[in-house]
């Protein structure tokens, strides 16, 4: 069962970094960013979160600092992901994790950033 558990991990690893770099894809393409590396995000979409900014940064201080983009964006899509689809995702023409790159922009208060995936 460890063997199966282990596989299994490393599946959801795979998939969520699948879905992260489409996220990029999605944020080049929707004009919210450019990837002239670093990813750079426009004011226009992080200003969509400006009602939450408070609650990301608190979140980014309290524990998105201490680990990897991938898994703070994960921890965003969990506290903020209805306020994300509300605030960015429709609005914005976004549906893949492109609202996450932007709210993680927002959250630890850099414009551009490489993202560690």
């Amino acid at each position: 069962i460890v063997l199966q558990l282990s596989a299994l991990q490393v599946k959801v690893d795979t998939m969520w970094q699948f879905q992260i770099r489409r996220g990029v894809s999605e944020v080049v393409h929707q004009g919210a960013g450019t990837m002239n590396s670093p990813l750079e995000i426009f004011e226009k979409y992080r200003s969509a979160l400006d009602p939450i900014k408070g609650e990301l940064v608190r979140f980014w201080k309290d524990r998105g600092h201490s680990v990897n983009d991938c898994d703070a964006m994960l921890e965003i899509e969990r506290l903020f992901g209805a306020q994300l689809f509300e605030k960015v995702c429709i609005p914005c023409g976004m549906s893949h994790a492109g609202c996450l790159i932007v709210a993680l922009s927002v959250a630890s208060e850099r414009t551009s950033f490489n993202i560690n995936i």
